[in-house]
């Protein structure tokens, strides 16, 4: 059992798809919150509330800085073939060990729900889920959403951003109607579409998100810059250099500073 340093993340059938793309990230300088990864073996003693396994993540994470996130990164996970998107769990917010230790469990047995299994009997995958997991600096953010550096329905070669105010999961899962940003290969904005995004999720005092309204004058405003458009687009290319033609980004940005939070093969 061991827990390593993000950046150190580059076996990828043992620290899974996310931690190792992460982990490239991270050695080429983008800007990814930093972190630990928590090796299967770990996770597996954790969820079976093994004493000696838990003592060495108490001990590990003694001066732990909270809040942070805890997210998946199983074996097979964000790889060219499947990206689990909406599969398994991620807590975010966790602000103390006792949240720490359940949240690492939620993310194990995340794997094991029948809507992942039957997702990865759908792509002839194998039924195990191997899942290592990952324990990340926790970034607040004021505007947060998804980017798709090639257009993941028609496959034309455009930039499509989609983002609202708060945490990226009021995108993800459907919460609002984002703005939506169109950009060329060459970084010239192409369209925009102001969504309304009337409610957004933020870091509770006590941990993990609370929903709370939007101020009636943001509801319908655009929440990126042209600043905020070209940083993205910026983020973007250098991902595609890193990874190849056609990713699926989420980022987030707070303080006026872009954050790359994972980066995959556009999949289904």
């Amino acid at each position: 059992m061991k827990i390593i340093p993000l950046i150190d993340a580059t076996v990828l059938n043992i620290y899974g798809g996310k931690a190792y793309n992460l982990s490239k990230s991270l050695r080429a300088y983008l800007p990814v919150p930093g972190g630990y990864v928590l090796s299967p073996k770990l996770v597996d003693l954790i969820a079976l509330n093994d004493l000696d396994a838990v003592e060495y993540l108490r001990c590990t994470f003694d001066a732990l800085e909270y809040p942070v996130a805890v997210r998946s990164s199983a074996a097979d996970e964000d790889n060219d073939i499947a990206s689990f998107a909406g599969q398994h769990e991620s807590v975010l917010n966790v602000k103390n060990f006792g949240q720490l230790l359940s949240s690492i469990v939620d993310v194990k047995l995340s794997g094991q729900t029948q809507s992942a299994l039957d997702y990865r009997l759908k792509l002839g995958m194998n039924p195990v889920s191997v899942m290592a997991v990952i324990i990340q600096k926790m970034i607040e953010p004021r505007v947060a959403g998804v980017m798709f550096t090639r257009d993941p329905i028609t496959k034309r070669k455009e930039f499509v951003i989609e983002s609202a105010w708060g945490v990226g999961e009021v995108v993800v899962s459907g919460l609002v109607v984002p703005d939506s940003y169109r950009v060329s290969q060459d970084g010239v904005l192409i369209s925009s579409s102001i969504g309304y995004k009337d409610i957004q999720l933020r870091l509770s005092d006590n941990g993990y998100l609370q929903e709370i309204g939007v101020d009636e004058v943001y509801i319908e405003a655009s929440s990126l810059s042209l600043k905020n458009i070209n940083d993205l687009y910026q983020l973007g290319s250098q991902c595609e250099k890193l990874y190849g033609d056609g990713v699926d980004i989420e980022w987030c940005i707070s303080n006026d500073s872009l954050y790359l939070l994972q980066c995959r093969p556009i999949t289904v």
